[in-house]
């Protein structure tokens, strides 16, 4: 049966559709993004494990030479910072997945329609803002431990070619 009040429309029914289905859309795409930065963590985790491990592999400094020791340990400091930064960053976050299906069929299943559609827009609005704050702090920490993986590597890299070949 149709219910001839309820399919009365209200005169921006449309837009307010419009910016619910765009705030939808908004926070799959946050979602997509703080998942291919977990995909990309992951295999910086592990190229840098393999690099320090042969780092540890390889013929330790010379005690005897302070550029030897410098670059070194520096090269190796940040491949293990980095390391530790991105497990922080791996980290599995709690997600906002608003609007709470359950809250939803609780309190609006025989609400008028705008009523409904309001109390999801400012839903989306809270779970947006606790998503992406998660995603920004994950984007830094990734940043963080790239930096942190390619002083390493460079750091490392003099050692090898500038110290204990040139020198």
């Amino acid at each position: 049966m149709i219910n001839k009040a309820s399919d009365e429309k209200h005169p921006y029914a449309n837009t307010r559709q419009y910016i619910t289905n765009v705030a939808f859309a908004r926070i799959q795409m946050l979602e997509d993004a703080s998942d291919a930065i977990d995909q990309k963590g992951g295999i910086l985790l592990g190229f840098i494990a393999v690099v320090i491990a042969l780092a540890l592999s390889g013929p330790l400094p010379n005690v005897s030479s302070p550029l030897d020791l410098l670059f070194w340990y520096v090269g190796f400091a940040s491949l293990l910072a980095g390391f530790v930064i991105l497990i922080l960053c791996l980290t599995p976050k709690i997600r906002r997945l608003d609007p709470d299906v359950g809250k939803l069929l609780r309190n609006f299943w025989n609400s008028p329609f705008d009523s409904a559609q309001e109390n999801i827009a400012a839903s989306l609005k809270s779970a947006w803002e606790a998503n992406s704050k998660t995603h920004s702090r994950k984007a830094t920490l990734f940043t963080l431990a790239l930096w942190l993986t390619v002083v390493g590597i460079g750091g490392l890299a003099l050692d090898i070619l500038v110290v204990r070949v040139m020198l």
